[in-house]
């Protein structure tokens, strides 16, 4: 009997696998890499990826040598060595989940696309028996904002482009900061460059946007640029004397200041006239994983990846003109000149990050509406690469059945390329 029931097992789990399966399009990156190429900037050593030339086939094919652009530093002139290509990223699919558990929303999926029967892989955004709609980027369900999980965010999140990290004088007395500005101003490839009609006034590269590095080889559609508010920072704190630790953050016109303060082992959230504290349990030494984000038009806060702060806003008006998504501030160092409190901001923070959420473009002109009602039985799917994904925005179909859905994506392997630990480095999530 008990034999029998082990190989019964051994049936389920092995029987119940797809293995060996292999992403081959850019549409679910970077979660999920098709065919890429790893660059190396030479100018900050930052490295990253593209989509592979081959594959994204729109730009002219005159051009003698390719370059990659650096999402670090923006420097334009990266080579693509003979060496950089890679094949996709292998996954492994659980068929045996589907009869565990219900398919959940952020799921990715392994199922039959309702156009052609081909195997595909995308997210699930909508359940049965919900109305969905795409609005400012973000998901609605029965007008409700989906609200992403922390692990979720993490999973989806993508690196922004061109950003840098600078001193400023601190809104503390005598305090200086470190403050998150994107670079502007800065062109991804020169297509852009001659571009009307884009959804941001003035110039398509204003401050953090919906671009994705992978994309480098494609030309953006009109109005396929847009900016993104949802932003998250992470980075590694070590701190000093039990001093406070102040993040500012901006989505729009709301900004929060948060306050760890280990003395009194307290987060204070301050927000206009808006102030609330939480119990925050610290590492009584080495360093903690600070991670602030805004996505979904809820501040998160969490050390060490346990939520301490989860708190909603609304969405409201434009960004403060030159005010900086992030600073971070050490209070305390009143009475050290800039150079002093410099050496100590960067003694006590470390690997500085920002990342955005994923931003879902509307469906084409040709499409249904953006508001769709999901039948019983079926499932709304769509890329994270939302502006270059053939998904349920797209198929004359836009449902996927259940029974179209083989298995759950379950596995899949880490980031194709080192992390570096450059202060304004890009950071690949798995």
């Amino acid at each position: 009997m008990v034999l029998v029931f082990l190989l019964l097992v051994q049936t389920f789990l092995v029987e119940g696998l797809l293995t060996g399966l292999v992403v081959s399009s850019a549409s679910m990156s970077p979660a999920l890499r098709g065919p890429h190429d790893v660059l190396h900037c030479p100018k900050c050593a930052t490295l990253f990826c593209v989509e592979t030339e081959d594959d994204a086939n729109t730009l002219p094919n005159d051009r003698p040598l390719r370059w990659g652009t650096c999402p670090a530093c923006a420097f334009a002139q990266v080579p693509v060595p003979a060496d950089a290509r890679r094949m996709g990223d292998r996954i492994l699919v659980n068929r045996a989940t589907l009869s565990l558990r219900t398919i959940r929303r952020w799921d990715m999926v392994l199922f039959r696309s309702p156009d052609d029967g081909t195997l595909a892989v995308k997210r699930v955004v909508g359940l049965p028996g919900e109305t969905l709609e795409i609005s400012d980027g973000d998901i609605f369900v029965n007008s409700q904002i989906t609200v992403k999980p922390y692990a979720v965010q993490k999973a989806m999140r993508i690196s922004v482009l061109y950003g840098r990290w600078e001193m400023q004088p601190g809104k503390f007395p005598e305090t200086c900061e470190f403050a998150w500005q994107p670079i502007r101003n800065t062109p991804h490839f020169e297509s852009l460059l001659t571009m009307e009609n884009d959804s941001i006034p003035d110039n398509p590269l204003y401050g953090v946007t919906s671009q994705l590095c992978e994309n480098q080889w494609r030309i953006e559609p009109p109005g396929g640029i847009f900016p993104v508010r949802d932003l998250m920072l992470e980075f590694e704190w070590q701190p000093d004397a039990s001093k406070p630790l102040c993040v500012m953050a901006r989505s729009g016109e709301q900004q929060f200041e948060v306050l760890f303060d280990l003395s009194q082992n307290i987060v204070t959230v301050a927000r206009g006239e808006m102030q609330q504290r939480y119990d925050f349990h610290h590492k009584t030494e080495g360093t903690s994983k600070i991670s602030v984000s805004l996505f979904d038009r809820h501040l998160l806060v969490a050390v060490n990846d346990v939520i301490i702060v989860k708190l909603p806003f609304e969405a409201e008006g434009e960004p403060i003109a030159n005010e900086p998504p992030f600073t971070v501030n050490l209070p305390e160092n009143t009475g050290l000149s800039q150079e002093e409190q410099q050496a100590v901001i960067e003694r006590q923070i470390a690997n500085l990050r920002v990342w955005r959420d994923v931003y879902y473009t509307l469906q084409p002109t040709n499409a249904p509406a953006t508001t769709v009602t999901i039948p019983a039985g079926c499932y709304y799917l769509l890329g994270d690469n939302s502006g270059f994904s053939a998904d349920s925005r797209h198929w004359n179909e836009p449902f996927v059945a259940y029974r179209d859905i083989d298995g759950i994506v379950t596995a899949f392997p880490g980031p194709s390329i080192p992390e570096t630990r450059e202060q304004n480095s890009i950071h690949f999530s798995p």
